[in-house]
C-alpha cells in the first residue's frame, strides 16, 4: 500500500514553509468518492463511441490520479538559477 505524503517543504529564495498535506486527505477522499461514479458512468456511456480502451481509461482516471498522488512521497524538486533557488520536497 502506498502512503501519501504527510508534509510538503517549500523554499522560494528566503521564504520557507512546511505545509501539512495530511490535512487535505479528507478533502481528497471526498472528492474521489464524488468523482469515481461520474467517471464510471462517463466511461460506460462513451463505450460505443470511443471503444473499450478509451472507455476504460476514463473510468479509471480518478483512482489513477490518487495513486499518482500517493507515489509523490519522497519527490524532491530543486531548481536554481539567477533569480534564486526553489525547493519543493514531499515527505
Amino acid at each position: 500500500m502506498l502512503m501519501p505524503p504527510v508534509l510538503a517543504y517549500l523554499r522560494f529564495g528566503r521564504f520557507r514553509a512546511w505545509l501539512p498535506v495530511f490535512l487535505a486527505w479528507p478533502l481528497l477522499s471526498l472528492l474521489e468518492m464524488l468523482l469515481v461514479p461520474v467517471c464510471v458512468i462517463v466511461g460506460a456511456v462513451a463505450l460505443p463511441w470511443m471503444g473499450w480502451r478509451w472507455s476504460r481509461a476514463v473510468a479509471l482516471a480518478v483512482p489513477g490520479l490518487m495513486e499518482l498522488f500517493a507515489a509523490m512521497r519522497g519527490l524532491l524538486i530543486d531548481v536554481g538559477g539567477r533569480g534564486g533557488r526553489v525547493v519543493i520536497r514531499f515527505i
